[in-house]
């Protein structure tokens, strides 16, 4: 896609956590919108409620006017400065324009109807085709933007090929298109990043952790990195990619006819794998080649010695064509789906019945080492990384602003070490979990199944030394009163299992949600009632569990009791809550312009 590598090599994050990533996206990319970087970034990724967002808002069809993709200002909403933000400005939230973001999320309660619908499928057996939780995502979320159909895949405008043209010609298979430049056909001219959306492989135990990272975009689906099982050839997994229309496919039979060079490349050290081996730094690819063929990603194998010889000798072998059909096409629904599956995230691999229950999709699927295959469950990109950095990393973006939806206050009397075992999603990326903390059950760490070792060593991509230095920035700026963020630059490192080739810099605007007092102080006096009334603390914490003025005397809004830290099984997204979390997150952003500026 020649504009997209034109832009300015900038990704943006948006991070896991139910409904309440979900609307902090909206607010998040609302302010990187109006500061004009949603143009000029080339990628959005996203995992689990923040794919609820970044999937309408990069395939949304024609919804608003005949012949033209919604206009993005109407998707985002209007700003609404925090004296703004009365009671009666707040309730309108769900009467927004057709096809505003917000209204739809203050409509989306779904997440308990859903769970009893998966249980009722994993009882019956009825997996064929979305599970009920991918029907009642695409419900709430695709529907109202016309993304919802069975029969659907999805591609993207502004290849160099005719991609785009020739599945507009698929007899009955909508074709749900990336906007990424301007299209006469559709009359786009609002460009917007090439979107990512994360999710997992649930495999066999390994020495790191039992999910392996998946990737859904436009124009290709598949687990970048290889993770060879001498022992059964059919569970090993990843090795590149392949086009949407041809994920949920048998192994193609026959099976390529592989070049000897290629195969003893590609499978020269497979113990180097689980060992955690990386080519040195000068063999990492580029960020061009994460786009490419599927037959080309076979040389971006973790543990693979080459150089830039190698590579050209071993170019001149591909592509290896072979042709193969899915069991069923996977709509964008499935995908969704897949990534905000997030109950699977607290069973173990060996616990299927429990994985068909909170939302796992079975499908078919097939590695590019030696093309073989089988069901495998999908399941919550949080399996490898709930915040949704990596894919970013593995494509060498060297400016990245994410975007976090954390749940864990940061309070003056909360440890580094306590909110490390508790937002373990991003203290893992510094390999910074602790080694004991008293929500560990039997040596596991809550919600994940593994031993922080193990987890520590799945997730590392940034130095963990630079660990303090983040959760001491993020607690001065909550104490100053917000915003709450960081910058900072890191040198990547090595992370075969998820295919991040270290050695090279990064530069990262962190953004968390948490409670800024300067915007709070700024509400009307009507609006700041509500949230006094409605919150519940206990010695100075927050208390998830404690009732409020609002559940004792009937005042307030019980969403709003933890407010900001808004529970991710929280399903009731009152019109209030909506607006004041994803207001919250544009003013946020738009106090760090002269952060951005950095990047």
């Amino acid at each position: 896609m020649p504009d997209i590598h034109q832009r300015p090599n900038i990704g943006i994050a948006v991070s896991g956590g139910g409904l309440r990533a979900a609307t902090l996206a909206l607010g998040y990319v609302r302010a990187l919108h109006l500061l004009g970087l949603t143009h000029q970034a080339r990628y959005l990724a996203s995992n689990s409620g923040g794919s609820w967002f970044s999937a309408p808002f990069s395939y949304q069809q024609v919804t608003v006017y005949v012949y033209a993709v919604m206009p993005v200002d109407v998707f985002l909403g209007p700003y609404l400065r925090p004296q703004d933000l009365s009671l009666a400005s707040l309730a309108d939230v769900g009467k927004g324009a057709q096809g505003a973001f917000a209204a739809t999320l203050a409509a989306s309660g779904i997440v308990l109807n859903a769970v009893r619908g998966a249980v009722g499928d994993a009882v019956t057996g009825s997996r064929q085709g979305p599970g009920a939780w991918s029907n009642s995502v695409g419900a709430a979320y695709l529907e109202p933007y016309g993304l919802n159909a069975d029969e659907s895949t999805v591609t993207a405008n502004g290849t160099a090929g005719p991609v785009h043209a020739a599945l507009r010609q698929l007899p009955g298979i909508a074709a749900y298109t990336y906007q990424g430049s301007f299209d006469s056909w559709t009359r786009n001219n609002t460009p917007r990043p090439f979107p990512i959306i994360l999710g997992s492989l649930i495999g066999g135990a390994s020495p790191q952790s039992s999910f392996y990272p998946v990737e859904f975009s436009p124009l290709y689906t598949g687990s970048p990195p290889v993770h060879i099982n001498c022992t059964d050839p059919a569970r090993t997994i990843g090795g590149g990619f392949v086009d949407p229309q041809g994920f949920n496919s048998a192994p193609p039979d026959p099976a390529p006819e592989v070049p000897a060079a290629l195969a003893a490349a590609v499978g020269a050290d497979p113990t180097g794998f689980d060992a955690l081996v990386m080519p040195p730094p000068a063999a990492a690819p580029t960020a061009a080649k994460a786009t490419n063929s599927s037959g080309r990603a076979l040389l971006q194998a973790p543990g693979l010695n080459s150089n830039a010889s190698t590579d050209k000798s071993l170019n001149s072998q591909l592509p290896l064509t072979t042709a193969v059909t899915a069991s069923f096409v996977v709509p964008l629904k499935v995908v969704v789906g897949i990534s905000s599956s997030f109950l699977a995230q607290l069973t173990t691999p060996e616990k299927q019945q429990r994985q068909e229950r909170t939302g796992t999709e079975d499908l078919d699927y097939w590695n590019q080492v030696n093309f073989k295959g089988q069901r495998q469950l999908f399941a919550d990109g949080a399996g490898t990384d709930n915040l949704a950095v990596t894919p970013l990393l593995r494509r060498r973006v060297q400016a990245i602003v994410a975007c976090v939806a954390s749940v864990e206050p940061l309070l003056p009397n909360t440890t580094a070490d306590h909110w490390a075992a508790i937002q373990w999603d991003v203290s893992g990326l510094f390999g910074a979990v602790p080694l004991q903390h008293k929500s560990f059950k039997a040596g596991k760490v809550l919600g994940t199944g593994s031993t922080p070792e193990q987890l520590n060593r799945a997730s590392q991509v940034f130095p963990t030394s630079a660990w303090p230095e983040l959760y001491g920035a993020l607690n001065l700026s909550v104490a100053q009163g917000g915003p709450a963020h960081h910058l900072a630059d890191y040198t990547v490192q090595d992370n075969p299992y998820l295919a991040v080739h270290g050695g090279w810099q990064v530069r990262v605007l962190w953004v968390f949600n948490a409670q800024q007092t300067n915007w709070e102080q700024q509400l009307p006096a009507d609006t700041r009632a509500l949230l006094d009334s409605s919150r519940t603390r206990r010695g100075g914490l927050y208390d998830q569990d404690g009732a409020s003025d609002a559940e004792r005397d009937g005042k307030g809004k019980p969403e709003l009791k933890m407010f900001p830290y808004i529970s991710t099984l929280e399903a009731n997204y009152s019109p209030e809550l909506v607006g004041l979390l994803s207001q919250q997150a544009t003013w946020q952003l738009l106090q760090l312009q002269e952060q951005l500026g950095h990047l």
